[in-house]
């Protein structure tokens, strides 16, 4: 058993049921874990559970894929994961690094208006533990984090390399959903 699966036992588990018609998940509940606390004492981390079960694996598929949310601060991140598998799964395969998840943090308490958008990026957060191993098979985590207007269109007009390089600034934390969008 992985030690994914392990720290169920010591997390507060959060299984949100849709409908299939809501939603198009095949009536399969929709299982999300929250970790408190990480990667920081005053961040809160929300990924999907066996989303990777629902979506991109067949019998030739050996990587699954869950999704991840990590801000600072007081935030629904219930609202915005779950709107992210809503979109997600609708794709024919799993989204790539740069993904561009259109008005996924709109409205969404705690996360400042002019970050509205979410952004797929590498999970580096966790380098030490990741990839997951679940019953043999790897499992990616694909990290979603909140872009301003001005981010996006850099990213579509000078590619995702320029727009990850004004997020490598030191000041920049992409963690901080109150941040100020990285100007050109």
């Amino acid at each position: 058993m992985s030690w994914y699966r392990l720290l169920l036992g010591w997390l507060e588990v959060g299984l949100r049921r849709t409908t299939a018609d809501r939603l198009g998940l095949r009536s399969t509940p929709l299982k999300m874990v929250r970790f408190h606390a990480s990667p920081t004492a005053d961040h809160t981390t929300w990924t999907t559970y066996e989303f990777s079960d629902r979506r991109w694996r067949g019998p030739n598929v050996e990587v699954g894929y869950e999704l991840a949310i990590s801000l600072k601060g007081p935030v629904d991140g219930i609202t915005a994961l779950r709107r992210a598998t809503e979109v997600l799964d609708g794709l024919a395969r799993p989204p790539q690094v740069g993904t561009v998840l259109v008005d996924l943090f709109q409205g969404v308490d705690g996360v400042s208006t002019a970050l509205r958008h979410g952004v797929v990026v590498a999970p580096w957060l966790w380098p030490n533990m990741l990839p997951l191993e679940d019953g043999g098979r790897r499992v990616e985590l694909m990290v979603i984090v909140p872009a301003g207007e001005d981010e996006i269109d850099r990213a579509a007009d000078d590619g995702f390399a320029a727009l990850e390089d004004a997020w490598a600034d030191p000041n920049v934390n992409l963690l901080d959903p109150q941040r100020e969008p990285v100007a050109d």
